[in-house]
């Protein structure tokens, strides 16, 4: 049960005890104490009120734990959308941050070293004298505090991108250069290390997860990656699956006008999205029709089945929730390949995203990784445009 504040006031006002599991928001507490103090609230109702919150501070405070992150939150955005105020979210909490990304609220973090600790995949880091010496004489032990296939970027004194490791369990691995080739992207080389570290995973991991800024590269290396395989018959199957209309109440693509493939490449926008990235349409079209690649829609997930021989590539993951995550993922047998992509900070549905949970759930499991695209090498335009918001 979740209590608002006149539902508090009754369940409480009496001085009585609940004894089934319930939350209520802080910001309740707020406008109860308000009311004591409003003119217009009778002397019976202060009362109530007065008894609610002796026996809610006195017994019940830790009910509210946890609301509080909302009520900061409902604060900021309040300031930012009706007050028009030309603010910056400052917080140290990662949770905070990514809510504030969500509301489209300017956010800094304060304290980089967390960042380190949230579910990002990598470091960054600048290692000392006695760190490097460790790297380059065999790499046995965790020299940097990685977790499992938790990568890591590292600077020379000028702080320039010179190398990248992960930590595989047993020792520290330097990640050396590796391309793509496919007859449908050509050849693809990591263009900084960040996407050097991407090819590693895409190499070595059944699941694995890309994310970062437009531009930064998440959809074209996994295509170009996937692409190969698919040519070099390691993979049977390549479905596309994206994020158009929820699952629950949606529109599938069986009511759709038109042929299977019409569909696949007119259903919301990731037939353009992949039309552009193989170059025109009708060389996507080709490829839908050959049966190599086929587009699916999420409200189509249900009674689907991933075999161990297909690859399922997930794209604009950040604007599929939970629900619809867990469903992708319990839909692949054992040995399919799982590529999801998505940006961390362009999440749009007002549900709670299960790109994040998920990356946090597989952290430090073996065929797992995640791989962070830091860098827009599509225009330098890009970049300057983050200053626009």
């Amino acid at each position: 049960m979740f209590y608002d504040t006149g539902a508090l006031i009754r369940t409480f006002g009496n001085g009585e005890c609940c004894h089934e599991p319930w939350q209520a928001s802080l910001a309740s507490i707020r406008e109860m104490t308000d009311m004591l103090y409003d003119p217009k609230t009778s002397s019976e109702m202060k009362n109530k009120v007065r008894t609610a919150l002796q026996t809610l501070r006195g017994e019940y405070l830790e009910q509210f734990i946890g609301r509080f992150e909302a009520e900061v939150m409902a604060e900021v955005y309040r300031y930012f959308t009706e007050e028009k105020m030309d603010l910056i979210f400052y917080t140290d909490d990662f949770e905070k941050y990514v809510s504030a990304g969500k509301l489209r609220i300017p956010r800094k973090f304060m304290v980089e070293e967390k960042m380190e600790t949230a579910p990002v995949g990598y470091k960054e880091l600048s290692p000392t004298d006695d760190q490097w010496v460790a790297l380059y004489s065999g790499g046995k032990t965790n020299i940097f505090d990685l977790e499992i296939n938790q990568y890591a970027v590292l600077k020379n004194a000028d702080s320039e991108e010179v190398a990248c490791v992960k930590w595989n369990g047993r020792e520290t691995v330097q990640i050396g250069s590796r391309s793509f080739r496919s007859k449908a992207f050509g050849k693809i080389v990591p263009l900084d290390m960040f996407q050097r570290c991407a090819f590693e995973a895409l190499d070595n991991h059944e699941f694995v997860v890309l994310y970062g800024r437009p531009g930064s590269g998440k959809t074209m290396l996994a295509l170009g990656y996937l692409m190969q395989q698919i040519e070099d018959q390691s993979i049977r199957k390549l479905y596309v699956v994206g994020h158009f209309e929820p699952l629950k109440g949606s529109r599938q693509l069986g009511y759709m006008k038109g042929s299977k493939i019409e569909k696949q490449l007119t259903t919301g926008s990731l037939g353009n999205i992949l039309a552009s990235k193989f170059g025109d349409e009708s060389a996507l079209a080709e490829l839908l029709d050959s049966g190599a690649i086929e587009i699916i829609s999420t409200s189509d997930l249900r009674g689907m089945e991933f075999g161990a021989e297909d690859a399922v590539f997930v794209t604009e993951a950040q604007d599929i929730d939970a629900y619809t995550t867990r469903t992708i993922i319990q839909r692949c047998k054992k040995g399919c390949k799982i590529v999801f992509e998505g940006d961390m900070e362009q999440i749009d549905i007002k549900r709670e995203s299960g790109f994040e949970k998920m990356t946090k759930v597989f952290a430090g499991h073996p065929n797992f990784a995640c791989a962070y695209l830091k860098n827009d090498h599509r225009s330098e335009f890009g970049v300057m445009a983050d200053q626009i918001v």
